[in-house]
């Protein structure tokens, strides 16, 4: 029997590697419910573009997400458009890592894994940063 859908597993990283020398790529994620974190990963590991709007947090199937909370969460985070900087008000380095509980909470987290991302918000009603 023949199968249409492929195992990722079993694409060759170099397949990819060849296709970003010739292209560029951008990962896309909309409302991507559990693989979220997992299209942010791949990016930042293979250097790709990426652009994600988060939707649910699952917090009971990801209980291992941990962040170091901030005042206000990541409502403040601050990006001054000019320096290309991100920073955070009121960042404790005393605070202990707690669960990724809140769609604020798990924004956080995402942005902590690298410096150069951003966020910003789209223009529409409902989950748009």
């Amino acid at each position: 029997s023949t199968s249409i859908t492929q195992d990722p597993s079993n694409i060759p990283l170099s397949r990819l590697e060849q296709h970003r020398q010739t292209a560029s790529l951008l990962l896309l994620g909309l409302h991507p419910d559990q693989c979220t974190e997992d299209i942010l990963d791949m990016a930042l590991e293979y250097n790709l573009s990426v652009a994600i709007v988060p939707c649910c947090v699952f917090p009971d199937l990801f209980p291992s997400r941990q962040m170091v909370p901030r005042k206000g969460s990541s409502e403040n985070i601050i990006i001054d458009t000019n320096e290309n900087e991100r920073s955070s008000e009121n960042e404790s380095a005393d605070s202990k890592p707690v669960p990724v509980r809140s769609y604020e909470d798990f924004l956080q987290y995402l942005m902590d894994k690298d410096d150069g991302l951003r966020i910003t918000s789209l223009p529409f009603e409902g989950k748009n940063k």
